[in-house]
């Protein structure tokens, strides 16, 4: 992991998470909204996990992280980073370390994707915790309705897109002549596959979501397995939901070939649900279009804020850049589907 601009972290966290004293800090790279630190003791090496957190963003991502990790320890144990120690005071998280390396995209195969297929499944076995014991994941949604709104509650946020410099000017463009008019086309198709009374009516089966599920959250161990990481959005949700975001997410993406699989697992783990199937594969573009506004958030105010928090203003500025070809690139591959 490569290091960045050292953040402070406080000796209070520290104290409360170990037992020694640290011999070597070193804050790394791979959390975008969190700041991220590898911890060196006599006993070992950690890595620790401080939380965002913010008045214009009210998701609480210590609390949601530390209930899924509840359930996954026991679901799906050595598949994902085994915790050391919380502190709700400073909303941190201790966790040994993993080592381990991110697959590249040729590398994610369909074993790879199987392999994902089966943690998500056993995280959905008998036993579930209660609806009490896991929060509802971010962004949950329930019908098709739901679905949608939550996509143009986004298109409409892009609408504050501020600053007068080249990238922000480009952001602005991209929003109005290009993603605007492709949600549009997206809608259509959407209200005619899904009859009014269906798109309102028809509610998903809760399955647990690990929520921001893909390979990006994932590193490949000594011993040739994944284990996956990052679930401070993680709780209940429509499974159809976790299909589209794993196929869509822009980093390290599934390969499209493999997506009836995935139905047909949803299909299968969710026989309750008759229209998961049918409701994931009209998804797809929906959260294709989602994932474009989320990488468009670098130019909201509640995006720089977090960024703020876990990056600095240099690799703010590289990041903003990066996002803009991404979303040119997703708006091609979308607009030549529909």
């Amino acid at each position: 992991m490569k290091g960045k601009e050292e953040p402070q972290l406080s000796e209070k966290v520290m104290s409360r998470l170990l037992t020694e004293s640290p011999k070597e800090i070193r804050s790394v790279s791979g959390g975008a909204n969190n700041r991220v630190w590898e911890v060196k003791t006599l006993q070992g090496k950690y890595l620790l996990k401080q939380y965002f957190r913010s008045p214009e963003d009210s998701r609480d991502r210590f609390a949601s992280e530390k209930a899924f990790y509840t359930h996954a320890q026991n679901k799906v144990k050595g598949k994902v980073p085994q915790v050391h120690a919380w502190d709700p005071e400073g909303e941190a998280g201790l966790f040994f370390w993993v080592e381990g390396r991110k697959l590249t995209e040729p590398e994610v195969t369909g074993a790879r994707v199987q392999e994902a297929l089966e943690f998500f499944a056993a995280l959905n076995r008998l036993p579930l915790p209660t609806l009490s014991d896991l929060p509802s994941a971010a962004e949950a949604a329930w019908t098709v309705c739901e679905h949608l709104d939550l996509v143009n509650r986004r298109i409409a946020r892009l609408q504050q897109i501020s600053g007068v410099d080249s990238e922000a000017e480009e952001a602005r463009h991209l929003v109005r002549e290009k993603v605007i008019p492709v949600w549009e086309r997206i809608l259509k198709t959407a209200n005619r596959e899904w009859p009014e009374k269906g798109r309102g009516t028809h509610r998903a089966t809760a399955c647990v979501s690990p929520s921001d599920f893909g390979f990006h959250n994932s590193l490949l161990g000594g011993d040739g397995r994944l284990r996956f990481f990052d679930f401070e959005y993680a709780g209940w949700d429509d499974p159809a939901k976790m299909a589209a975001d794993f196929f869509c997410q822009p980093r390290i993406p599934a390969p499209a070939s493999e997506f009836p699989g995935v139905v047909a697992l949803l299909a299968e783990l969710f026989p309750q649900d008759a229209e998961v199937a049918e409701r994931a594969t009209s998804l797809w573009p929906v959260y294709r279009m989602k994932w474009i506004c989320i990488m468009l958030n670098e130019f909201l105010p509640a995006g720089k804020t977090r960024r703020g928090f876990s990056l600095g203003e240099e690799a703010q500025v590289e990041l903003r850049r990066q996002r803009l070809e991404a979303v040119r690139g997703s708006l091609e591959k979308l607009n030549s589907i529909q």
